[in-house]
């Protein structure tokens, strides 16, 4: 294997992840309110209150789906790296 399809092999794995966690961030509202967010960091009195209760069933699939690419990379660098 050369030098190149290993990178781009870390390049695919690169785009994968940034898909899925940008659908993440699309789907849970990260963009939804862009005038408020750029002052939160700076207001003292505003609190940032979590959700409660279970994560949905998208965010539980990006969660597993994040994990399974970081254990696939994990593994395609090992035997990048041990061939």
């Amino acid at each position: 294997m050369t030098f190149l399809e290993v990178w781009i092999g870390y390049a695919l794995i690169g785009v994968l992840i940034f898909a899925l966690m940008f659908a993440w961030a699309v789907r849970t509202g990260q963009f939804t309110d862009m005038d408020r967010v750029r002052y939160i960091a700076i207001d003292q009195s505003e609190v940032v209150e979590r959700p409660h209760g279970r994560l949905s069933v998208f965010d539980r699939f990006a969660g597993y789906m994040i994990g399974l690419i970081a254990v696939i990379a994990l593994g395609y660098t090992l035997w990048i790296a041990l061939r």
